[in-house]
């Protein structure tokens, strides 16, 4: 019966039987493929979160503002939340007000910014700097705008932009610029010293080189021979100031400049060198006068050598910088004391030439001069007024000018000194006014390797009637005193830079034997560096004083009647 059925009809009922089970299979798959891109879009909204969190804390911690501008629409699509630190701005404001992103450009950029918006669109990447005013903080920074358009069939849509905070940029570019600057300066100055050095150097080396031809080529005409001779000492001196100086700003430099405190006494010292200044003054028909008032400390501790110098390069410039007729004064007042210290001014006024504003003000830089003509008529090297300037800092004191061209120049220098409770006339070895030495029966051993300065030291040793015994080397110095008898030398003279032993070395040698005079004989170290008097030069009981050549024979005797016991 089965078989009998139409073939239509049993496919018919196959296939309505099957209908729910295809649905449910369609349903299923439908709901399948739902929750997998679901999950997906999920993913993908979780990512794109993800990254612009990421690039939003990016933003938050650097200097620079991202925007992105719709110019259709005339929004903004994206604003960066650093903004407000960087800028002063919050977003909201620039939601509320699309054009208050022009607000707080200065006039010239805010025309080029309106016009870029509007009416000259840019296609291609446009970059403009300008300063702007934070609104929050009021500080006035450097800010660099960078655009980069968002072109759709070939029109531009958005623009993308960076707003970068240069302020420290421009402020590193600026100090290097003056760096830059200021070397340019410092190597120009240096340069015009060199060219001064060659001339102020050569100047004296001059002089000494030709007086000394001149009284060779007269030795009979005493009265010439001893001109010359007055000249030579002349010059040289000038020549050793010169160097001097230039020793002293070296070490000022690399801060090797040290102060000595001895007592000395104050009215001493300043008709001393006031003596010295007139010398000069009557020479060029100027006229010097030395005034102290209310002067009631007179004996002091501090540094004469370096009140010395101070006065020295301000009264010697007055002079230089007076014509002849012009008039100078020194005047010295005790301002006022406590306890044991005391404040003296100085002021030393002159009615020369003066200085214009602008080179007070530069006074004080190394190597400068007012001008090439001033250096070319009445020379120097530009460096006493920095040196005067570092030495009254060191001293703790203060130091002002004033002047007026045509008019003159006052200076004014306000130093502290320690009164000495222990009154005394001879106070520094090398001031003692006693001119007349006579040291018979002292015998001297002289440690020199070059044979011209010890030919000068022992000359100068005969002079006073000292016996002397010389020694070409450390080694043979050492000989000589290691083997000769107890008692027998008084003194040490050695120079402390000495092929294969030097100076230090030699004495300490001379320290360590078994001479019996090892330990009390007095040694006097000898040295044409400079820097070698701020070493403790007795820090190991080797050498008990030192002296600068050239020496200042002055000095020098003062030293050997004092070290001496055997002086007539």
């Amino acid at each position: 019966m089965l078989s009998s059925m139409p073939k239509q009809l049993f496919d018919g009922i196959s296939i309505t039987k099957f209908v729910p089970h295809i649905m449910l299979l369609h349903l299923i798959a439908i709901i399948i493929i739902s929750m997998y891109w679901e999950k997906k879009y999920a993913q993908k909204n979780q990512s794109l979160y993800d990254r612009e969190e990421l690039f939003n804390s990016l933003c938050s911690n650097i200097n620079d503002v991202f925007i992105i501008f719709h110019l259709e629409k005339c929004i903004y699509e994206y604003i960066s939340p650093n903004i407000e630190r960087v800028l002063g701005y919050d977003s909201k404001t620039f939601i509320e007000n699309p054009l208050a992103f022009f607000d707080f450009t200065d006039k010239s950029c805010k025309e080029e910014l309106v016009s870029l918006f509007k009416t000259n669109i840019q296609t291609t990447y446009f970059e403009k700097e300008c300063e702007l005013r934070n609104k929050s903080t009021g500080q006035l920074n450097w800010i660099s705008f960078r655009f980069y358009p968002v072109m759709k069939n070939l029109k531009v849509i958005r623009y993308i932009c960076c707003i970068s905070d240069l302020t420290k940029t421009k402020q590193s570019q600026q100090i290097l610029k003056n760096a830059f600057i200021n070397s340019q300066k410092a190597n120009e100055a240096k340069k015009e010293f060199l060219s001064h050095m060659s001339h102020e150097l050569r100047t004296p080396i001059n002089a000494i080189m030709g007086m000394a031809q001149i009284a060779s080529n007269s030795p009979e005409d005493i009265e010439k021979v001893t001109n010359c001779l007055n000249k030579i000492t002349i010059s040289s001196k000038n020549l050793l100031d010169i160097i001097n100086n230039i020793l002293d700003m070296a070490k000022i430099d690399s801060n090797k400049l040290m102060l000595t405190y001895e007592a000395f006494n104050l009215v001493d010292c300043l008709n001393t060198f006031s003596s010295i200044i007139r010398t000069q003054t009557d020479l060029n028909g100027q006229k010097f006068e030395l005034i102290l008032n209310n002067i009631h400390s007179i004996d002091l501790i501090g540094d004469r050598l370096r009140l010395e110098q101070i006065l020295n390069n301000c009264v010697s410039n007055a002079v230089k910088f007076t014509p002849t007729g012009g008039e100078l004064l020194l005047e010295v007042s005790e301002m006022e004391s406590h306890a044991n210290k005391v404040l003296y001014r100085f002021r030393i006024i002159d009615n020369g030439i003066g200085m214009s504003e602008d080179f007070i003000n530069r006074i004080y830089i190394p190597f400068e001069q007012e001008d090439s003509s001033i250096t070319r008529k009445y020379g120097g090297s530009g460096l006493g007024m920095s040196i005067t300037k570092d030495l009254v800092t060191l001293m703790g004191g203060n130091i002002k000018v004033t002047s007026s061209q045509g008019v003159g120049t006052t200076i004014i220098i306000d130093l502290v000194f320690t009164i000495s409770n222990n009154i005394t006339n001879e106070t520094k070895v090398c001031k003692d006014k006693k001119t007349d030495y006579d040291f018979t029966g002292s015998r001297v051993l002289v440690v020199e390797d070059n044979e011209i300065n010890l030919e000068i030291t022992c000359e100068q040793l005969k002079n006073v009637n000292a016996r002397v015994e010389t020694a070409l080397n450390g080694y043979e110095a050492i000989h000589k005193f290691t083997t000769s008898p107890k008692g027998y030398y008084d003194l040490i003279l050695t120079d402390v830079q000495m092929p294969e032993l030097n100076g230090y070395e030699t004495a300490k040698a001379i320290r360590s034997s078994e001479h019996p005079d090892a330990g009390i004989i007095t040694i006097i170290a000898m040295s044409a560096d400079a820097y070698a008097d701020d070493v403790t030069l007795n820090a190991d009981g080797y050498m008990n004083y030192h002296m600068i050549k050239p020496i200042d024979i002055k000095c020098f005797y003062s030293l050997l009647k004092r070290v001496l016991p055997k002086e007539a």
